[in-house]
């Protein structure tokens, strides 16, 4: 049996740490298998260490885990006076992903618009591009297969956004319950997805730093606490403000605070980008 220490405040002023150690509290009778599965594919979406990784790592996930057989990704980065640069990843057929290159198709495409200003999933068909009164576009897409798809978009600072497209031919599920849990399940896939999807296909100058320390351009070089390393460990596999907050002897709002800690100084986009970038530099 798992021995605790008692509650209490330490030193620091934090509750004593109470529970199982994070190698306990990951054991398969504890965590559901399917779940601790899903983390562990998110996990490596979101270490890919090279662009074929990223690629092969999000089409499995796609096709395996939540049932569409093609999906593209690009970041696309708004330029004052030019025309938006985009790098894609994704098996769109060949055929397909050229004529989506073309300038004027991209500013006519009604998904494409939708996606610059929304960050919420959501479905798309051959209705929405004949309402759109682009009807051409969609039956070029449907030559190369496309039926239905749910696309979204992550919106970051400096005019950069990662567009994400999930297409099928099967038609989606008809209750709302079941096209929300769709699409909140893409949505933490893209969540994952950010980081190395920023870091691979935008690369940023990395910056060497020691085992143990997390080094960041926008935090001045702080290192990060050990109560930050340990709420990220969490996040990582998955685990919840409250989740951690009972396994830290830590309120929700003191998780929040060390989170956000954490992603300031990593220089990340979310607590998921965090966690990957402090893995991928060994302070986890």
């Amino acid at each position: 049996m798992l021995q605790c220490q008692p509650s209490g405040r330490d030193h620091s002023g934090h509750f004593a740490r109470v529970g199982p150690p994070p190698s306990a509290a990951l054991a398969p009778t504890v965590v559901d298998w399917v779940t601790r599965m899903w983390h562990l594919d998110l996990i490596e979406i979101s270490e890919a260490p090279d662009l074929p990784s990223l690629e092969n790592g999000l089409l499995r996930f796609a096709q395996y885990r939540l049932g569409f057989g093609m999906f593209s990704a690009a970041l696309a980065v708004d330029k004052r006076g030019q025309a938006p640069g985009f790098m894609m990843i994704g098996n769109t057929p060949e055929g397909f992903a050229e004529a989506s290159r073309s300038v004027p198709n991209f500013q006519r495409d009604p998904v494409i618009k939708r996606l610059k200003t929304s960050s919420i999933p959501f479905a798309y068909d051959q209705r929405t591009y004949v309402d759109a009164g682009a009807a051409d576009l969609w039956d070029n897409a449907a030559f190369y297969g496309y039926k239905t798809g749910i696309a979204l978009a992550m919106h970051m600072p400096g005019g950069r956004h990662l567009l994400l497209g999930f297409d099928r031919e099967q038609r989606l599920p008809t209750d709302e319950a079941s096209v929300a849990k769709l699409m909140g399940q893409l949505h933490l896939l893209a969540m994952y997805a950010q980081e190395p999807a920023l870091r691979l296909l935008q690369p940023v100058r990395q910056v060497p730093v020691q085992r143990g320390q997390v080094i960041s351009r926008l935090s001045g070089g702080r290192p990060l606490s050990a109560t930050e390393r340990e709420v990220l460990q969490w996040t990582r596999v998955g685990k919840t403000f409250a989740e951690i907050g009972d396994l830290l002897n830590l309120s929700e709002t003191v998780v929040g605070l060390h989170i956000r800690a954490a992603v300031r100084k990593t220089g990340a986009t979310n607590k998921y980008g965090a966690a990957s970038r402090a893995a991928m530099r060994g302070s986890l």
